[in-house]
This record gives C-alpha cells, structure tokens and sequence, in this order.
C-alpha cells in the first residue's frame, strides 16, 4: 500500500501531526497486508483490525467481488490470514466473523439460484 501511505503523508501534513506520528501512521498503511512478513506490536495490531474489517460480512456484505471472488477471498482469508492472528480477542472474533461470513456467503448463492 505504498499509494496509500504517499497518501497518508500528505493529508497528515496539513493536521496537527508530528513528523514522528505521520511516519509510523505511513509505515503501518504501507505494511498492513504485507501478510508473510514478521511484525511489530503496532504492525500486528493494524493487520488484526484489518483483518476482522475485511472479514466481518455482515457490515460490508458481498463487497464488489463476484461471488467466485468471494470464495477466494475466504479461502486465502482462512489460510493465510486467519493462521497469522496472534491475539486472543482477534482469533475469537475472526473465527465467530468467519463463520457468520460462510452463512452470508451461501445466502447470495442461494439467492442467485433462485
């Protein structure tokens, strides 16, 4: 996400933000989905939020992927961000979102036979 925290830069530049506060603000947007990558306590927490905003269904709903991008989506959800989830609090919401996720997703494809 480095567009996004070239982004972030420029917006803060012009609040009431230390130069020390935009930059660690940038450096978080611009690793957030770096999903591999070993974090810090500040890089974890940004990508566990990111995560339970993705995830959570019920708030963002199909989104504007195609139903076949839905199913990837979850499964990469399930494989490669749900195994990265260090926190207690962010493992048991995003196993409750996840589920709550599959019963939406099988509802658009119930619909969509109908």
């Amino acid at each position: 996400m480095i567009s996004g925290a070239k982004i972030v830069r420029k917006e803060l530049s012009d609040l009431d933000f230390t130069e020390r506060e935009i930059h660690e603000i940038a450096h978080l947007v611009e690793v957030h989905d770096l999903i591999e990558r070993e974090k810090t306590p500040n890089e974890q927490m940004i990508f566990e939020a990111d995560c339970l905003g993705m995830i959570d269904r019920e708030r963002t709903g199909r989104g504007s992927l195609s139903l076949d991008g839905v199913a990837k989506f979850m499964a990469n959800f399930e494989t490669r961000r749900m195994q990265r989830l260090k926190s207690k609090l962010a493992r048991t919401q995003a196993k409750s979102l996840f589920e709550k996720a599959k019963k939406i997703i099988s509802k658009y494809k119930s619909d969509r036979r109908t």
